[in-house]
């Protein structure tokens, strides 16, 4: 196993890159120890990583997308770009909005 000690800082989308490498089953202990004093940088903000995964305590990860929804939901507020924005332009006047599934 290799081991790096990431200090610095890197986007959201830099660090979900690292995800892919890491090996599985992993931690949430494994996780920071590696790479929790690394800066998240998002929209308004920014964050250390141990600090994100703090959140949900200690856990074991089977995968890379279980490590990244998990970070996902641990982002603070800040990280959330403009609140309620959607691409989809408003329906037009008598038009009915389709619904979305």
């Amino acid at each position: 196993m290799v081991v790096h000690i990431l200090t610095g800082t890197m986007r959201v989308t830099e660090f979900e890159r690292t995800i892919e490498t890491l090996e599985f089953p992993t931690t949430t202990q494994a996780i920071t120890s590696q790479y929790g004093a690394q800066e998240l940088h998002f929209q308004e903000g920014s964050e250390r990583l141990a600090r994100v995964f703090e959140r949900f305590g200690p856990e074991v990860f089977a995968s890379a997308d279980e490590v990244r929804m998990t970070l996902y939901g641990a982002l603070p507020e800040a990280a959330v770009g403009r609140k309620g924005y959607t691409d989809r332009d408003p329906p037009a006047v008598g038009e009915v909005e389709p619904l979305s599934f």
